[in-house]
């Protein structure tokens, strides 16, 4: 929830602090997370490193749709890209929107002034689909509907259960 004064410095038409997106990928295929910031120098957010990224997102609408959202990674490690592209299980995606002004900018890495708050958060995503190339990494994300899953998962069939469908 922002405060009063992020809210006011969000609505001016200028203002002298930047959006930050960092960003967390999670998959079996990585050692540890990984994760990014849109910045060009590292920070440290809740004691965990964000490398420095220029990637891009786009923040979910209030669509009829499935919550559903596109974030393009540069593809400089073709490590990731293809952990992503040829992964047989679905990644987990946070994406977490914070103001520069809860950063000391005078350090490098960025440290973290008190504790900070989201400004927008995504969480609980997973990857959809990917578009890999030399370039970039597209990846699409939503949340997973636990609505379309099967269930029961076990059924009850003829082939399971003979001596009930004599």
């Amino acid at each position: 929830m922002t405060t009063a004064a992020q809210q006011a410095d969000l609505n001016r038409l200028e203002s002298g602090n930047a959006l930050l997106g960092f960003l967390i990928v999670d998959h079996e295929a990585f050692a540890t997370p990984q994760r990014v910031v849109t910045d060009v120098l590292d920070y440290v957010w809740k004691g965990e490193t964000y490398t420095a990224a220029t990637f891009g997102y786009r923040l979910i609408d209030d669509g009829d749709g499935d919550p559903r959202s596109i974030i393009t990674i540069p593809n400089v490690d073709a490590e990731f890209g293809r952990a992503i592209e040829k992964a047989p299980s679905r990644a987990k995606i946070e994406l977490h929107i914070l103001s520069s002004a809860d950063f000391d900018l005078s350090v490098d890495p960025r440290e973290q002034i008190g504790t900070p708050v989201p400004l927008y958060s995504l969480t609980e995503f997973e990857t959809v689909e990917a578009t890999v190339d030399d370039i970039s990494a597209e990846v699409t994300i939503e949340i997973r509907d636990y609505a379309q899953e099967p269930w029961p998962v076990t059924r009850a069939t003829a082939d399971r259960l003979p001596g009930v469908f004599r």
